[in-house]
C-alpha cells in the first residue's frame, strides 16, 4: 500500500483511540452505595448481591436488609482502571505493525517479509523477533499512552434508585441494581470490525510452484536489479515497470477486511463489508549462460512479474449471541453479498544477448480487469475486554469467479485457470458504540 494510504489509515485510528478509552464506570469490590432507609439515617456500604426480599451489604460486617425498609440507593462505582492504556497500546500495536511492517508496492496491507519472514523469498534474509518486538513497543508506547491521556470519566459518576414508586417501578429499579452489580454488558448497537487475516492466495500460490520449479529467485526485488525495469533498461522491459518499488510479502494481510453492522434485533446484524482480496505480487528472474563456438558467452534473461489486485463490497446480515457470565463471548455468523473488482496481470520478459551479435527480447502479458458478482460468509468468535471494545479471531471465505491465463513458455509457464476467491483466517479488534 502506498505512504498516503498508510498515513490516512494511522490518522483515522487515532480518534478510535479516543472513543475506545473514553472510562466507563462499572462496579467493582471498590465500589459502594449510600444506602437510605424509610427511616433513619443513611449510610455508606459495599453492595455484595442482591437477594429475592433482601439487600446484603458490608460495613463493619455482612448485613441484610430487607428491600422493603430502602426508599433510596445511590450507587458510586469507580471508573475501569487502565482501559485507556491498555485499548490504546492494542490499537498501536496494530497501527504501528499497518505503518511500519507492510510491504509498499503490494495490492493490500501484506506484511513484510523483512521482519516477519515470507516463503516468497529465496534469500538468507529472514525473520527478526528484535524487530517485530521493537514495532510492538512502539506501539505500546504511542499507543498507550495516548490512550492514558485520552482517558476519561468521572470517577465519582453517581446512579441512583428510587423505591418509593408503584410495585412494578421498585421491581424494575431492583432488577437494574443487580444488572449493575453483576456488570451485565451493555453493548452498543454499532460495531466496527478491523480484520487482519493470513490468505490462501490460490492465484498467486500457482505461478510460485511453477516459477520456483523453473530455477526463479527472487533478486529482482532488490535496488541493485532494477536497472531491468522501465526505462532504465535499454531492452524495452516497459511492461515489468510496474513492480520497481515492490518488497516481498508476507501471506498476512493486516487490514483483510473493515465492517460496520448494526443490531437490529437482539440476534440480527445487518451491515457493509470492505474488503481487500488481492494476493501477494511478485517479480522473479534468472539467468544462464552458454559458451559458444567462439569461446564466447550467450546470456540469457527470464523475468516474470505478477499482481493481483481485487476489493470487494457487500452488503451483509449476521447472526450473533452472547454468552458468558458477563455476556463477555460473542459468536457471530455473516455471509454477505455483493461486487469484488478484480484488476490481474501476468508479465514475462525474456532477453538473449549473444556474443556473435544476436540479440533479441520477447514479452508477453496476461491481464484480467473484470468485476465479479460476488458473494462471503464468515464465522467469527470474539471476547469483550470492555463493553466497547472486543477482540477475536475470524474465519471467512469470499467467493469471487474464474478466469484463465494462456501459457509463456518461453518464460516456462505454462497455461493456468484462475480461482479469485479465497480464504482466510485471522483477528479481529472491534468497537462498539
Amino acid at each position: 500500500m502506498n505512504y498516503f494510504t498508510k498515513n490516512l489509515f494511522i490518522i483515522i485510528l487515532l480518534p478510535l483511540i479516543f472513543s475506545a478509552s473514553s472510562a466507563q464506570v462499572v462496579v467493582t469490590s471498590r465500589s459502594y452505595a449510600l444506602i437510605f432507609p424509610r427511616s433513619g439515617d443513611g449510610f455508606a456500604a459495599n453492595i455484595i448481591r442482591v437477594e429475592k426480599d433482601s439487600l446484603v451489604v458490608f460495613t463493619n460486617d455482612y448485613k441484610y436488609i430487607a428491600k422493603k425498609d430502602v426508599a433510596k440507593l445511590i450507587l458510586r462505582p469507580n471508573k475501569e482502571s487502565g482501559k485507556g492504556f491498555t485499548l490504546g497500546s492494542i490499537l498501536g500495536i496494530y497501527a504501528m505493525n499497518y505503518w511500519l511492517g507492510t510491504a509498499s508496492g503490494q495490492p493490500g496491507a501484506f506484511l513484510w517479509n523483512e521482519p516477519y519472514g515470507s516463503k516468497y523469498s529465496s534469500s538468507t534474509i529472514g525473520s527478526s523477533s528484535l524487530i517485530v518486538g521493537g514495532i510492538a513497543l512502539l506501539g505500546v508506547v504511542v499507543g498507550g499512552g495516548l490512550g492514558y491521556l485520552f482517558e476519561g470519566g468521572d470517577a465519582n459518576a453517581e446512579v441512583m434508585y428510587l423505591f418509593g414508586s408503584a410495585p412494578e417501578i421498585q421491581e424494575a429499579q431492583w432488577a437494574k441494581l443487580q444488572d449493575a452489580i453483576d456488570h451485565k454488558a451493555t453493548h452498543g448497537k454499532w460495531h466496527l470490525t478491523i480484520a487482519g487475516s493470513i490468505i490462501f492466495p490460490e492465484v498467486s500460490n500457482a505461478y510460485l510452484n511453477q516459477i520456483t520449479e523453473a530455477g526463479y529467485s527472487t533478486n529482482t526485488f532488490g535496488s541493485s536489479r532494477f536497472n531491468f525495469f522501465g526505462g532504465s533498461s535499454s531492452n524495452g522491459s516497459d511492461n515489468l515497470a510496474a513492480y520497481q518499488n515492490l518488497q516481498i510479502p508476507t501471506d498476512f494481510n493486516w487490514l483483510r477486511s473493515i465492517s460496520l453492522s448494526y443490531s437490529v434485533s437482539d440476534e440480527i446484524q445487518a451491515g457493509l463489508c470492505y474488503a481487500l482480496l488481492g494476493q501477494p505480487s511478485f517479480v522473479y528472474s534468472k539467468q544462464s549462460q552458454l559458451q559458444d563456438s567462439t569461446g564466447g558467452f550467450s546470456t540469457g534473461t527470464a523475468i516474470v512479474g505478477q499482481r493481483l489486485d481485487g476489493k470487494g463490497y457487500y452488503a451483509t446480515a449476521g447472526y450473533y449471541k452472547y454468552f458468558g457470565k458477563n455476556d463477555d463471548l460473542e459468536v457471530l455468523l455473516s455471509a454477505g453479498l455483493g461486487l469484488a473488482k478484480i484488476n490481474f496481470d501476468l508479465n514475462g520478459q525474456f532477453d538473449f544477448n549473444s556474443s556473435l551479435g544476436f540479440n533479441t527480447n520477447q514479452q508477453n502479458n496476461v491481464s484480467v480487469h473484470k468485476t465479479y458478482f460476488s458473494a462471503m460468509i464468515s464465522a467469527g468468535l470474539s471476547y469483550y475486554l470492555y463493553d466497547s471494545f472486543s477482540i477475536g479471531v475470524k474465519t471467512d471465505y469470499f467467493y469471487v469467479g474464474t478466469s484463465s491465463a494462456r501459457g509463456m513458455p518461453f518464460v516456462s509457464l505454462h497455461d493456468q485457470d484462475l480461482n479469485f476467491s479465497t480464504a482466510d483466517i485471522g483477528f479481529t479488534i472491534g468497537l462498539h458504540f
